[in-house]
């Protein structure tokens, strides 16, 4: 490499990796080849021929490989695990450790001695890949047959069951098939009632775990409800009796503002609260707008007929006392 880069390559600039082949080529025949070597003094080409070409073996056809590999358990069902999809393997290695070696397109499995013993095309997340010389066709599992096929048999067992299921696949994806699995494998342990009381418990507060279905198949939980709303009930009072309120308070507002208009002196009160201290500079009379002393005001205690100071004003309503100011001018 050395001898390359100081002989064919120094002070050397190429526009292409073709270029530079060319070049490297026409290097060799030309210069490389016919040289005598500085070591053994002899003909770089003629020993090629010779004594090298012979023992060399043909280049691989792929490039080098670049992969990943680790130990794999074989589950019962057969398979191994690589990068979240499965893989078959013969049934004699069931239950046993092999090594997997991946790369972007294939996935290989070999045993304890390093020989090959299943080759798979690489699949995406959550795919089987099963050949069937692995796998008897009685014998493949439920997992392989697909989510359908476990929902059939979910079926079976009963409504509410069968409602969770579906709600659990939708929710959780294809991890869900493998929970699946796992609600087949409880009416083994439980009755097929307590399973379908557990699911419909669950399906209600929304719970798609298996280890729910196994903590409420053994308490007694309560089922959440919904509250419905109430348009009638006794102590709901109907709209037609607010609306009645509605109305007798403003008509109340409405008689009082009249009874006001109406009144000789322009303000609210009778004949009996006039004093003759009210009287105006006009000879009309007015009533005291004085507090009595036998009545409360709002918000305040009563007070003493000597605490309260004398007020001699009086309030007048402008329109009466305009007519009021008109007769005494044309009097």
């Amino acid at each position: 490499m050395k001898y390359v880069q100081n002989n064919a390559l120094k002070a050397k600039k190429f526009t292409s990796l073709q270029q530079q082949n060319d070049h490297l080529t026409h290097w060799e025949a030309a210069v490389a080849d016919t040289r005598i070597h500085g070591t053994t003094r002899r003909h770089v080409g003629r020993v090629f021929v010779e004594s090298e070409r012979p023992a060399l073996r043909p280049l691989p056809r792929e490039r080098f490989p670049c992969f990943q590999e680790a130990p794999r358990k074989v589950n019962r069902d057969g398979h191994v695990e690589v990068a979240k999809a499965y893989y078959s393997v013969p049934p004699e290695y069931l239950g046993r450790s092999v090594w997997a070696r991946w790369d972007a397109r294939l996935v290989r499995i070999f045993n304890q001695r390093f020989q090959q013993i299943a080759v798979h095309v690489r699949h995406e997340q959550g795919r089987f890949s099963t050949h069937a010389q692995h796998l008897a066709p009685e014998k493949i599992n439920g997992l392989e047959r697909g989510a359908a096929y476990l929902l059939t048999r979910i079926r079976s067992i009963g409504p509410h069951t069968h409602q969770w299921a579906e709600a659990m696949l939708h929710a959780r994806g294809i991890e869900g098939t493998r929970v699946l699995q796992g609600v087949l494998s409880l009416t083994r342990r439980h009755p097929h009632p307590a399973l379908e009381k557990a699911c419909e418990i669950a399906l209600s507060h929304g719970a798609f775990h298996l280890r729910t279905l196994r903590q409420l198949i053994g308490r007694q939980a309560q089922r959440q409800t919904t509250m419905s709303f109430l348009d009638e009930h006794p102590i709901i009072r109907p709209l037609a009796d607010y609306a009645g309120v509605v109305a007798a308070a403003l008509a109340r507002k409405a008689d009082s503002e009249l009874r006001f208009l109406r009144h000789p002196s322009g303000v609210r009160g009778g004949p009996e609260e006039e004093s003759p201290g009210s009287i105006g500079r006009q000879g009309s009379s007015t009533s005291s707008t004085r507090p009595r002393s036998d009545y409360p005001s709002s918000g305040c205690s009563p007070a003493e007929p000597d605490s309260v100071s004398p007020d001699s004003s009086s309030v007048v309503a402008p329109s009466v006392s305009h007519h009021l100011k008109k007769e005494n001018e044309e009097a």
